[in-house]
């Protein structure tokens, strides 16, 4: 958990351009959306060094933020999985 605000402004940070340049090593831009009572936000790559596809995402609610990494493989649903045994 951390605080609300920092909650709330971690979304933006994500989908910042100059934030991915300057602060977010990888320089990933994640794209947000509203869902799952949230915020989401998801990046997809491919790794230069086994030529798989990597995502990350992002899930931010209340005071709460989720992060689900899944590389060549599909995770089915597990971030709304893990919605449901937190929120219910």
């Amino acid at each position: 958990m951390v605080d609300f605000a920092t909650a709330a402004s971690y979304p933006g940070w994500l989908a910042d351009p100059a934030a991915a340049q300057t602060e977010q090593r990888s320089g990933d831009v994640y794209d947000c959306t509203d869902r799952l009572g949230g915020t989401v936000c998801q990046f997809t790559r491919t790794e230069e060094q086994y030529g798989t596809d990597s995502t990350q995402t992002v899930l931010v609610r209340d005071d709460v933020v989720v992060t689900v990494r899944q590389s060549n493989y599909p995770t089915d649903d597990l971030l709304g999985a893990i919605v449901t045994r937190i929120w219910g």
